[in-house]
């Protein structure tokens, strides 16, 4: 009876232990990419969905296109309309979109989205590339 119970609680470790590998391993590339560059993976809610951003200090760009120009080597509209405007751009003069969306505690964030479908934080765009608030996100995107 005890090697029966003792049986059962390792089978039930071995269990809860495969499960949470398992659960790492389907961690999405965008997810992945964006902790593998220094960032923190952000979800805002959005009118009809959700959306996932990568999060450095207080700079934020939408994990895919984080995971577009580092991974697949691919210009997102975001990413290089803020690479390009080292003090900072509005979104409207970069030729994206302002939207609106709330992050978990119901704070509004303002976000940019392009004719691609890239997002940046509407404050990370404004205040550029070169600013000591975005450096961790700008040193991230330069390490590709």
């Amino acid at each position: 009876m005890v090697l029966k119970s003792i049986w059962l609680i390792v089978s039930a470790l071995f269990s809860i232990e495969a499960m949470a590998q398992g659960l790492y391993l389907r961690e999405g590339p965008y997810r992945r990419t964006c902790r593998i560059g220094g960032g923190q993976p952000w979800v805002v809610k959005l009118p009809a969905d959700d959306l996932e951003l990568c999060r450095f200090d207080g700079a934020a760009v939408s994990s895919e296109a984080f995971f577009n120009f580092r991974v697949e080597r691919r210009g997102a509209e975001a990413v290089s309309a803020y690479l390009r405007a080292a003090d900072g751009v509005s979104c409207g003069q970069a030729g994206g979109e302002v939207l609106v969306s709330f992050d978990s505690e119901a704070s509004e964030i303002l976000l940019c989205r392009f004719g691609d479908g890239s997002v940046i934080e509407v404050q990370t765009l404004e205040l550029g590339s070169g600013a000591a608030e975005n450096r961790a996100l700008t040193e991230s995107l330069a390490s590709r």
